[in-house]
C-alpha cells in the first residue's frame, strides 16, 4: 500500500513513485485502453487483448442472458445470432445479455431486428462518450485524431492502410446520422440503407444537407424512376458510391462539389459537372 503522505501528494495521477517501488522479481500488470498512456511512461511490453473467441462469447452471454452455461440446443441459432452482434466485446455481451435476460426467447428475433438498426443505448451511449472525450481534447488534425483512435482501442490500421473498426462503433455513427432527420432521409448528411437513398433519387428529394451516398443494395435491385435531376439539389455532395444496383437511366447533373465518384456499370456514356450552385433554382 502506499503511504498516506504518498498517496495524497501524488493525487489520482500516479499509483507508484517508479520502477524502483517494486521488488526484483515483482511483477506488474497495467490494464488501459489507451496506448498511448503505457508509451509515454516507458512500457515496453505490450500486450493486446483480443475479442472474446466464440466459445467464451458464448459462455459470458449465457451466463448473463440465461443464469447459467447450460442452455438447450434448439435455441443456438438465435443465441449465436446475439452474439456475433456483440463482436467479442464483453461490454456488448453483457449490456445485449442483461437487456434480453426475462424475456420469452420468442420474442429476441424482433428485438435483435431492432438492435441491427437501431443499437443498445447503453453500448452507444459509453461509445459516444469516448469518442465525444476525443473530438473534444484534441485538435482537428486528421493523421492525430487517427492515431489517438488507435491508440484508444476504437480502430486498427492493417499493414496495408486498411482501417477496420468494431461493428458497434460503426452502428453508432449510423445512428447518430439517423437522428438528424429520423423521418426525413434527405435532410441527413450520409445515406447508406438502400431503400431511404432510392426514395431520396426517385421522389427527386435532393437536399444540400447530404454529404455522403453509398449505394449497396442487398439484391441487384433495379430502379427505373431516377429524377435526370436527382442530384441537382445535393450542392454539398462530396462522396457517391452506387454499387450493386442497376439503373434505368443516369443522372443529367453532378455538383461541383463531387470529390469522389464510384458507380458501377453507369447507364450512361456520358455526364455532366454543374459548376455553378445558383444554377440550381
Amino acid at each position: 500500500m502506499l503511504h498516506q503522505d504518498h498517496a495524497l501528494k501524488l493525487g489520482s495521477k500516479f499509483l507508484a513513485g517508479g520502477f524502483d517501488w517494486f521488488g526484483r522479481n515483482s511483477r506488474v500488470i497495467i490494464t488501459t485502453r489507451d496506448k498511448s498512456l503505457l508509451t509515454c511512461h516507458g512500457i515496453e511490453r505490450i500486450y493486446e487483448v483480443e475479442g472474446l473467441n466464440c466459445g467464451k462469447s458464448l459462455e459470458l452471454f449465457k451466463q448473463v442472458a440465461f443464469k447459467t452455461k447450460k442452455v438447450d440446443s434448439i435455441n443456438d441459432d438465435i443465441v449465436n445470432r446475439a452474439i456475433s452482434y456483440a463482436s467479442g466485446l464483453p461490454l456488448a455481451i453483457d449490456v445485449i445479455g442483461s437487456n434480453l435476460a426475462g424475456t420469452p426467447i420468442t420474442e429476441w428475433e424482433s428485438i435483435l431486428d431492432k438492435y441491427k438498426r437501431i443499437p443498445p443505448h447503453n453500448i452507444q451511449n459509453i461509445l459516444k462518450f469516448d469518442l465525444g472525450k476525443i473530438r473534444a481534447n484534441y485538435d482537428h488534425c486528421i493523421k492525430h485524431d487517427v492515431r489517438v483512435l488507435v491508440d484508444k482501442s476504437l480502430i486498427k490500421i492493417h499493414r496495408f492502410g486498411n482501417v477496420i473498426l468494431h461493428d458497434l462503433i460503426e452502428h453508432m455513427g449510423k445512428e447518430i446520422v439517423r437522428k438528424e432527420s429520423p423521418d426525413h432521409p434527405e435532410k441527413r448528411s450520409r445515406l447508406w440503407f438502400h431503400k431511404d437513398i432510392v426514395e431520396v433519387l426517385e421522389q427527386n428529394k435532393g437536399t444540400s444537407e447530404t454529404k455522403m451516398i453509398y449505394l449497396d443494395c442487398p439484391s441487384k435491385e433495379v430502379v427505373k424512376n431516377l429524377n435526370g435531376d436527382a442530384f441537382k439539389k445535393m450542392t454539398k455532395l462530396k462522396t457517391l458510391v452506387i454499387k450493386n444496383a442497376n439503373f434505368s437511366e443516369g443522372s443529367h447533373y453532378f455538383p461541383n462539389s463531387l470529390r469522389v465518384l464510384e458507380w458501377e456499370k453507369y447507364p450512361s456514356t456520358r455526364f455532366s459537372i454543374l459548376n455553378k450552385a445558383s444554377e440550381i433554382s
